[in-house]
């Protein structure tokens, strides 16, 4: 019986074997980039791809500004959502960022428009997009031991892994 807890407990902690909760937040942080990927990338090939009168009876506001602006929100829906899921961090913090300030101005862009129904859907994923944000910046911060990165050099101090 003791046998089959261990391997159990080994088959659950796999990916997270020999590490402390502070290293567990990659894996959180890689899973919402997925999920905000998928979500602003889908949104950002409908807003940059599909003719502007189909957006305009699906969606509504497409049709109260210009063509310009639709499609430049689809850009920086895409770029944001690549920036997410390249495996580069200082990209990743800044495609985040961007995209906090996407949906910062779509929230209030909806509620001038009278549309505030849509403006929980924005503020949640922004927030989302805020916690990637920060959370990039702070392992950029402070190393995984605990060792503070100097401004300077921009390097960890002796003994951090990363």
């Amino acid at each position: 019986m003791q046998k089959r807890e261990t391997i159990r407990q080994t088959v659950d902690d796999a990916p997270f074997r020999g590490a402390t909760p502070g290293d567990r937040a990659p894996v959180t942080l890689w899973i919402l980039r997925v999920l905000l990927a998928i979500v602003f990338g889908m949104a950002g090939l409908m807003h940059s791809a599909r003719p502007i009168p189909d957006l305009a009876k699906a969606l509504g506001w497409p049709g109260a500004v210009r063509p310009g602006v639709v499609r430049f929100v689809g850009i920086a829906e895409l770029a944001g959502a690549v920036g997410l899921l390249l495996p580069a961090p200082a990209l990743t913090k800044w495609a985040a960022t961007g995209l906090v300030a996407v949906t910062a101005t779509a929230s209030l862009f909806h509620i001038w428009r009278g549309e505030a129904i849509l403006v929980p859907g924005n503020l949640v994923l922004g927030a989302l997009a805020a916690f990637v944000a920060t959370g990039h910046f702070r392992r950029d911060r402070i190393g995984r031991r605990g060792t503070t990165v100097t401004p300077a050099s921009g390097r960890a101090a002796e003994g951090d892994i990363r």
